[in-house]
């Protein structure tokens, strides 16, 4: 078991890339001016640079940015170039970079809309970098394998409160790969490597920008984390194979006193739909609480979408209740549709509030708390609740990801034939 004193953190590692499409100049090696090739993107997070690798491709009449944090592909169609400025939609999240290109040098800023403060972070690429990260030294060490984690941040006092976490990695050679899940999601695709007795991984998804760094001492590591420049804490880990999370299902439960849900918030439409709607009366029902700015929220969504596609027609019916970084309706219903269309989603969406979890358990006051976008509840014919999971294990997890799928789709199948 983890030990923790003063100056004591966690880890992590993760994955991703993402596609940008517009016409290509093919009298040149650029695509309006921007080489095509491998490139080195970096985000400048105070005094540390988190990198992420891309690649710029002609395919047939236009060109695609395909930015990679391991296994993780996303494409990207929303790009404006103009001269030599360019701006960038990311994919799904209500983020964007914009700048100015020379052909072989992009500069400009990464703007997170989703936030208000510490959300403009500057950002450079270089052409032909085909490293995320130099190694200086050898790897000293292998860190394959699942790992205890605790986060904390030591206050004046030195009081603190440490969160615990699972790291699954895989190292070959000093480049390593894998994932941190928490008790409410995880943190997807993570990569990184080993230099010496050191490690540090980075991530970029248009919603996070994660860089972890960690000395490795007597088995341990030890470093800081940083999320953008509005969050950083220590982490510490210790190899543990038996170290497991408390039950997603038993997080989140009905307050005494309901026996049953219901609401009722617009739909992207602006109709009015509640929980008690015909459409949902003798139907097996998986009410998600979600948000479009959330990359566990976007996973699960690909789920559910397959799992409504095979079991609609047999009595299934999906609720997602879309808690939106924005009160403006129509700014969060554009939010959401960019999601609905990524996915494909072919179940409700609802626009039930704004995404503060404080909020979002006002608006439900039959649960006990909204503790993690996303939340689950599954519904029986008779409007039982069955169930409620915390967070989401997406596909990032591997083994974790394929368990909760195949459960899942078994407790949803006997739910429909009761």
């Amino acid at each position: 078991m983890i030990q923790i004193g003063r100056n004591k953190a966690l880890l992590f590692s993760f994955s991703l890339v993402f596609i940008f499409s517009c016409n290509l100049d093919k009298q040149t090696e650029t695509a309006h001016g921007i080489a095509l090739g491998k490139w080195r993107g970096v985000l400048e997070l105070s005094n540390n640079s988190l990198p992420f690798l891309f690649e710029v491709k002609d395919t047939v009449g236009s060109y695609q940015f395909e930015i990679s944090n391991g296994d993780e592909r996303i494409f990207v169609d929303e790009i404006i170039l103009k001269g030599d400025s360019f701006f960038i939609k990311l994919p799904v999240f209500d983020s964007e970079i914009r700048g100015k290109t020379t052909g072989d040098e992009l500069i400009g800023n990464w703007y997170n809309n989703a936030r208000t403060e510490n959300n403009v972070i500057p950002f450079k690429a270089n052409h032909a970098v085909i490293k995320r990260f130099e190694a200086k030294n050898k790897p000293n060490h292998n860190i394959t394998g699942r790992w205890e984690i605790g986060f904390y941040n030591p206050s004046e006092s030195g009081d603190f409160m440490v969160h615990k976490a699972i790291g699954e990695f895989m190292q070959k050679d000093e480049i390593v790969t894998g994932t941190i899940i928490t008790p409410t999601g995880d943190y997807r695709y993570l990569e990184g490597i080993v230099d010496g007795d050191e490690v540090v991984f980075s991530s970029f998804n248009g919603a996070h920008a994660f860089l972890f760094k960690a000395k490795i001492e007597n088995n341990r590591l030890e470093g800081d984390f940083w999320s953008g420049l509005h969050w950083s804490e220590k982490w510490l880990a210790e190899p543990n194979d038996n170290f497991t999370l408390p039950d997603a299902d038993s997080l989140t439960f009905l307050n005494n006193g309901f026996t049953e849900i219901d609401f009722s918030f617009p739909n992207l439409s602006g109709k009015q739909t509640s929980f008690k709607d015909n459409k949902y009366n003798n139907k097996v029902v998986i009410v998600q609480i979600m948000g479009s700015w959330c990359p566990n929220c976007l996973d699960e969504t690909a789920f559910l979408n397959q799992l409504y596609k095979e079991y609609n027609n047999k009595g299934l019916e999906i609720i997602a209740l879309a808690y939106e970084t924005s009160s403006d309706f129509n700014k969060a219903k554009t939010n959401v549709e960019r999601l609905v269309k990524k996915a494909n989603a072919q179940y409700d969406f609802l626009i039930a509030g704004t995404s503060s979890k404080k909020a979002a358990s006002q608006t439900l006051p039959f649960l006990n708390h909204v503790m993690a976008f996303p939340t689950t509840i599954f519904v029986d014919k008779k409007g039982n609740v069955r169930k409620i999971h915390t967070g989401f294990t997406g596909p990032g997890t591997g083994n974790y990801y394929n368990k909760y799928v195949e459960q899942t789709t078994f407790f949803v199948d006997k739910l429909l034939s009761e």
